[in-house]
């Protein structure tokens, strides 16, 4: 079986851009998106359908995809949206420049005598 966000590639790559250019906040957490990020790392932009493609929603119709961090995007999964964007609104996750998930500041590491 095909993946449907693929099976028109042409078509789904100019809506990427276009959310991407008309969306700088994740639907899920709030936060703001660097769309400079390359993909993969944590904070980088995705798209996410709320309607997931596997319940019959359109990888292709814009009113069914909204910007997302990467981490939201996944920490939703097949999960319902408004219970996940409830939750990350009250929690949200923080990501440095690089687009890396911090859930707290480093302690700094203290030597002890022996």
């Amino acid at each position: 079986m095909t993946n449907p966000r693929r099976s028109n590639g042409t078509r789904r790559d100019r809506l990427v851009r276009r959310v991407k250019r008309e969306e700088n906040t994740c639907h899920l957490c709030g936060q703001p998106v660097n769309i400079q990020l390359p993909a993969g790392r944590p904070g980088s932009p995705e798209i996410d359908e709320l309607i997931p493609v596997a319940l019959g929603g359109s990888p292709y119709d814009r009113n069914n995809c909204r910007l997302a961090h990467r981490w939201c995007n996944r920490h939703r999964w097949h999960k319902p949206y408004e219970p996940v964007r409830q939750e990350l609104h009250a929690n949200p996750p923080t990501f440095d420049a690089a687009g890396q998930r911090h859930d707290t500041p480093l302690a700094p590491i203290v030597s002890t005598n022996w």
